[in-house]
């Protein structure tokens, strides 16, 4: 029988995740990106930020449309650096 997670575990696997992604954005932040793609990053680490939030207050529902945000916010940094958008 498959019981759901407790929110503790829930918790406990977001700590990782949100390390991850701490670690993540400040790599980003650490390079000279150029162009548009400087405000594009800065826009994407933000909007990581508020994901982040979200998760943490298990508002699951706010986190899932904020992957949404964050999706065109990777774009528009590939679009910036001449790349396609990625793949769904």
């Amino acid at each position: 029988m498959h019981r759901p997670a407790t929110d503790a575990q829930i918790k406990a696997g977001f700590a990782i995740v949100k390390e991850a992604v701490d670690a993540c954005d400040v790599a980003l932040l650490s390079v000279a990106w150029p162009g548009k793609a400087e405000v594009d990053v800065r826009s994407l680490v933000r909007d990581d930020a508020t994901e982040l939030a979200d998760f943490e207050a298990l508002n699951l529902t706010k986190a899932s449309s904020d992957g949404s945000v964050l999706r065109r916010d990777a774009n528009l940094v590939r679009a910036d650096l001449g790349l396609p958008p990625a793949e769904s």
